[in-house]
């Protein structure tokens, strides 16, 4: 740890009608605090230190000299001024915040011929920063082959550490470096990283870089890539980002950061400025980059451009806070400053780390599993390997092989790969003996073709995804080599799927994972977990046997329930609404006892649903039993504090109960948490 030496002091207690503060040395003043009007509600007792610079070597920086603002922890309403004048050797500096290890150089500064000046929203140590070199694309070594690093808009040595933790991986191609300018635009970044790659292959050539971007470094690579107006055709086949902010944050304005109370959670304020307001959660910078001209990244396949297709992860960090700390899920869901949500860049994303938002940038786990992903990808992607599979040119093993590898690397935990596998083992036992299963996305496809391929389980069930019908060439596939000679028209997508139920004599099942199956036949019922055709909603003779005789449920039952990741925990809870659907069926065939054993069943597995406890609540109360069902209704109320519709829908029966005590306690906590909300101040009327 750096111990920084105070020198000097000056201290006043300043209180909402504002206030400045000087601090002097030697008779003049080196700095001044200046706090308007309406900043602070209570006086507060301010005070300015100098402090000496730290001795710490960062990449392309030097730290001059800096002050303290105490209370270090204070958050304001209104942006502060900080002023410090400045020698002729110090001019061109900028402020910046340190934050641990890290220095955030502040977007918001005015300098004069005297002096250098920001708007600051919070205490802490501040310095005067001034580059020692250019800040632009470094390429120190001529390959074509490279690793391209792309920062975030930090001061620190994440350039160099990363560059070691590759070298110690092995992984030894050359590394280049693309800083952010301080205050600069991600949007405007990716154009300057077109610009000065463009210029590099004047100088080197044809090169292709794998890439890893750092937090908003990752917007930086993300634009780029999928602007066509802006992209070069240099990304290889891997993309890295750690903890970027895909859908924005909420914490990009003063408002936001001020509710939060913590200096850290200004950072994209304090970097970004006025721009910060483009990346709130699906903000106007964030849907301009989405509607640029260009393809999204996610889901990106097109067999004339193959290896354009880039294999892509972001890797996120997550804190389990208690809900009730914050109402932002960059806090209860997130790393506190990027929620999981926000940051997905593709429909499955890596288990989180239980790291913040910074720590997530600088631990050596996380530098360590993005290399891992880089060698990986690095050569091939996706619609590579789909391509030469159905052309014949690498056997089908492969799919299988490598789903495996990357499927390791995104959970990091056998428990969940076991868990996905006994899901998909009971999916498949759903399907009648010879069938047809259409499934969804990759937790319902791959892990099916797995167990075909290496366990041999189930070989006689084709698998058909319903994203890669779309595709001409995977019909040929299913044509050439899997013998569905059912499509003379050559249609694709949606149609051909409603050609292959119509045509095929084989039994057509849909995963219960696929979304919408009744716009592709009429008459679709439950069986385990597929829809089949046939008359009714459920076939409860069948699907009772599978719930209980033959599905397997040792791998879910054995493991706690933080263990799963949010992909996998999505996917089980298919278990909870087949189950909940069978109870339903014996209530409404008037057998409610039946009916409740089923509800205690799905209570045995993990992580039970709101849903569960509702229908719990249902037949109960249809039994008579309403102390009980007033138990359920409240388990529902404690799991969706912040969801009305839930809210309101265990409201109406708990109502009719006469437990309106409960509804009061339930929609004042949703109140105190959205006060704007103004349905549930006449719900509280009306109580």
């Amino acid at each position: 740890m750096v111990l920084l030496l105070l020198i000097s002091f000056a201290s006043v207690t300043i209180g909402p009608s504002g206030g400045t503060i000087s601090l002097k040395a030697k008779g003049a003043e080196i700095a001044s605090l200046r706090v308007p009007e309406g900043a602070v509600d209570i006086n507060v007792p301010f005070e300015i230190h100098e402090l000496t610079p730290p001795h710490e070597e960062l990449w392309g920086w030097k730290i001059l000299k800096g002050v303290e603002v105490s209370p270090p922890l204070l958050v304001t309403k209104k942006p502060l001024s900080l002023r410090m004048y400045v020698s002729e050797k110090e001019k061109g500096a900028i402020w910046v915040y340190r934050y641990k290890d890290i220095f955030f150089p502040l977007a918001s500064i005015r300098s004069s011929s005297e002096y250098i000046e920001a708007s600051i929203y919070h205490g802490g140590s501040y310095f005067l920063a001034i580059p020692k070199r250019e800040i632009e694309l470094y390429a120190k070594k001529k390959s074509k082959d490279a690793i391209l690093l792309i920062g975030d808009l930090v001061i620190d040595n994440s350039f160099p550490t990363i560059e070691k933790v590759f070298n110690e991986k092995r992984y030894k191609k050359p590394v280049w470096y693309f800083p952010l300018r301080p205050g600069e635009d991600p949007l405007m970044a990716s154009e300057r990283l077109s610009k000065e790659l463009r210029k590099l292959h004047e100088k080197f050539g044809k090169f292709k870089v794998d890439v890893i971007g750092l937090g908003l470094g990752g917007l930086v690579a993300y634009h780029y890539l999928t602007d066509t107006t802006l992209y070069n055709g240099d990304f290889g086949n891997a993309f890295v980002s750690i903890g970027t902010p895909y859908r924005g944050s909420n914490l990009a304005s003063p408002d936001s950061a001020y509710k939060v109370r913590k200096p850290s959670a200004y950072f994209f304020v304090d970097v970004l400025g006025a721009n910060a307001l483009g990346y709130l959660f699906k903000g106007e910078k964030i849907k301009e980059m989405d509607e640029s001209e260009g393809r999204y990244l996610s889901g990106f396949f097109n067999p004339e451009l193959v290896k354009e297709n880039v294999n892509s992860v972001n890797l996120l960090g997550r804190l389990y806070e208690k809900a009730e700390e914050s109402v932002f899920p960059e806090i209860t869901e997130g790393d506190g400053l990027v929620s999981v949500s926000s940051g997905k860049l593709t429909s499955l994303e890596p288990r989180p780390f239980p790291l913040d938002h910074f720590s997530l940038l600088s631990s050596r786990d996380v530098l360590e599993l993005a290399a891992e992903f880089l060698i990986f990808y690095h050569g091939w992607n996706w619609p590579q390997i789909f391509l030469s599979v159905w052309r014949g040119d690498l056997p089908e093993d492969t799919v299988a092989s490598l789903w495996l590898r990357e499927t390791e690397l995104h959970l990091r935990s056998n428990a969940n790969l076991e868990v996905l596998l006994e899901w998909n083992r009971n999916l498949l036992s759903s399907v009648p003996k010879g069938g047809i299963l259409i499934t969804n996305g990759d937790y319902d496809t791959f892990p099916g073709w797995y167990l075909q391929l290496r366990e041999n389980f189930r070989k006689d069930i084709l698998i058909v995804n319903r994203s890669l019908c779309w595709l001409k060439e995977y019909l040929v596939y299913l044509d050439k080599r899997k013998g569905l000679k059912i499509d003379k028209e050559r249609l694709i997508g949606n149609d051909f799927i409603k050609l292959l139920v119509k045509n095929t004599s084989r039994p057509v099942t849909f995963a219960i994972t696929v979304s919408n199956p009744e716009i592709f036949t009429e008459n679709l019922r439950l069986r385990g977990l597929v829809y089949e055709v046939g008359r009714g909603d459920i076939n409860i003779a069948v699907t009772d046997s599978l719930i209980h005789q033959v599905f397997r449920y040792d791998v879910i039952r054995s493991l706690p329930p933080d263990s799963f990741t949010g992909a996998v925990k999505r996917i089980l809870k298919n278990y909870q609404a087949l189950i909940l659907r069978a109870a339903y069926y014996f209530k409404e065939n008037g057998m409610k006892e039946r009916a409740l054993k089923e509800t205690d069943f799905v209570l045995s597995l993990p992580f039970v649903s709101p849903m569960v406890w509702f229908g719990r609540a249902r037949i109960l109360e249809e039994m008579g039993k309403k102390t009980l069902a007033v138990k359920s209704y409240e388990k529902v109320l404690e799991s969706n504090p912040d969801d009305w519709e839930v809210i309101l829908a265990s409201s109406k029966p708990l109502i009719k109960l006469g437990k309106k005590e409960v509804v009061f306690k339930a929609v004042s906590f949703y109140l105190s948490r959205h006060p704007e909300d103004k349905r549930a101040v006449e719900l509280l009327k009306s109580l």
